[in-house]
């Protein structure tokens, strides 16, 4: 489904953009012939009317692959490794860029990436923290990516470092103090729009004021389904994905919650799976089918989608909770909260079918 997908926003875009020929740029393998695999690559193509998540494989085989891809717009390029569900590399891409990758290795943390300053320059730190980040380990990934930024305060680097390697949910703190000791001309509203109007630092403050208006999500049978909080005393829309440590607990947190309004006429509880792959996300399903009246959704692009970027969401598990104004009264990773909340607006809706224990 998401090559479908692909080729669907492939075929849209090679018609927006159709004015200008050169709205492209090229990533250009050329490492060491022992390397061969299918890099799964994932970016934001954009002009100045409209853009669309894009995902394509990189079938680089013996070292060698070209792959064109279109934007108008500056854009990072987040390079997976297979069956990897974060990024190993980021690279930054500008129309008419010919990113030439090389190295010896199949990990991309361990490549040189050249086409602009920009890469070269975070291609080293990556070669020069490859264990670090190699490690998987927030705490070490964050403190060589903190060494960087103190280092280079005023680089437009240091901020895009912090927006895609610095692990904020490890240590928001950290976060906070590291990116107000950046200078102005490193986080602009170019570098942080880059990286998604859900990573940026500001985001958890504005996203708790604005409305969560209508939204559109994939459901079973390659269909769309429209979620609209307006339609219910209280929606709760949780992001998850399978190897979420807490995904059993609020599971069964959610399986609760759906009991107290069985008819679903006041209520709305989707489970929203961030999988990549489409067949895990519909094995969860089928885990949780005993779930009454929820809408089981898939975003495989996950933080990465327009959606997720728009509602602020930017790691799983994720909760929502929202009232009949498309209001927020709670959003974050508490699932006990987000249950106490819904519960709240569920008893002022005035639902009476909450059974004793639940």
């Amino acid at each position: 489904m998401t090559r479908i997908l692909y080729m669907l926003c492939l075929s849209v875009l090679s018609a927006a953009f159709a004015s200008c020929s050169k709205n492209e740029f090229k990533l250009e393998f050329d490492l060491d012939s022992s390397v061969s695999g299918n890099y799964r690559i994932v970016y934001y193509a954009s002009d100045k009317r409209t853009g669309f998540m894009m995902e394509t494989i990189a079938p680089v085989e013996k070292g060698k692959c070209e792959t064109r891809c279109i934007t108008r717009n500056p854009t990072l390029v987040y390079v997976f490794m297979s069956g990897s569900q974060m990024p190993s590399a980021v690279i930054y891409a500008e129309r008419g860029d010919k990113i030439r990758i090389s190295g010896k290795d199949r990990n991309p943390a361990l490549w040189s990436i050249g086409g602009n300053g920009l890469n070269e320059e975070w291609s080293r730190w990556r070669n020069d923290n490859a264990r670090a980040i190699m490690s998987g380990d927030a705490a070490v990934i964050n403190a060589a990516v903190a060494a960087y930024v103190k280092a280079h305060p005023d680089s437009e680097l240091s901020a895009l470092m912090m927006l895609t390697d610095f692990d904020r949910r490890a240590d928001e703190n950290r976060f906070a103090a590291l990116w107000n000791s950046l200078g102005e001309n490193a986080r602009t509203e170019k570098t942080a729009g880059l990286a998604g109007r859900g990573d940026r630092p500001d985001a958890a403050k504005a996203s708790l004021a604005q409305k969560a208006g209508r939204i559109r999500l994939h459901a079973i049978g390659d269909s769309l389904v429209e979620l609209d909080p307006g339609m219910f005393a209280a929606t709760l829309m949780y992001f998850m994905r399978n190897e979420d440590a807490s995904v059993a607990v609020d599971m069964d947190t959610l399986r609760s919650l759906s009991r107290l309004d069985e008819e679903g006429k006041n209520g709305r509880i989707s489970v929203i799976s961030f999988e990549t792959d489409s067949l895990a996300w519909l094995s969860r399903i089928r885990a949780d089918s005993n779930m009454l009246n929820a809408l089981h959704a898939w975003m495989p692009f996950g933080e990465a989608s327009e959606t997720a970027m728009g509602l602020g969401v930017t790691r799983t598990p994720f909760f929502i909770v929202a009232d009949r104004k498309g209001r927020q009264v709670y959003r974050g990773d508490d699932g006990k909260r987000a249950s106490v909340e819904f519960r709240r607006l569920m008893r002022k809706a005035g639902t009476a079918s909450e059974k004793p224990g639940d």
